[in-house]
């Protein structure tokens, strides 16, 4: 299956949204970033409830299949990385589901990841640094989060 949207090595920095995606499936974001989005002192139109403002952004319809990897997303007034199902059902209606989120630096957001209504949401090896709310993720089943550090192992001699 080849993604419908891949973004790979670009950058969204100082406006409202780093990477604004609403309701988009088989999407693939590798290597990006995303900075100072919704800074008092620059653009900051239409913040969304909860979450304000953000570097990758999916929400408003929705979004399955969705790989988001080693992207660099810092200084964005809201979250890194938010996501969101319905909310006129609360999550009934559609949900987001079936993300893999892996190897991303999130560092002085407001929150590093911001989540609600998903399924099946996997994080593995994310750096978060500084992120003033640290993560909020609320009514997500099948949410994994891995060891941010690799199993140790060792052969003993007998």
């Amino acid at each position: 299956m080849e993604p419908r949207q891949h973004v790979r090595a670009d950058k969204a920095n100082h406006g409202s949204y780093g990477f604004w995606l609403g309701g988009s499936d088989q999407t693939v974001l590798i290597g990006n970033e995303a900075a100072f989005n919704g800074l008092t002192n620059g653009y900051h139109n239409a913040p969304e409830a909860g979450f304000g403002h953000g570097g990758i952004v999916i929400v408003g319809g929705p979004s399955s299949h969705t790989v988001i990897q080693g992207n660099d997303l810092h200084h964005n007034l809201g979250a890194g990385i938010a996501f969101r199902g319905d909310v006129e059902t609360w999550g009934r209606k559609w949900r987001t589901e079936h993300w893999v989120v892996q190897q991303n630096r999130m560092v002085s957001n407001r929150f590093g990841i911001w989540g609600r209504w998903g399924d099946a949401i996997l994080l593995a090896a994310n750096v978060f640094t500084d992120n003033t709310e640290g993560n909020f993720i609320a009514n997500v089943s099948n949410f994994t989060e891995l060891s941010p550090r690799p199993p140790r192992a060792a052969l003993r001699r007998r």
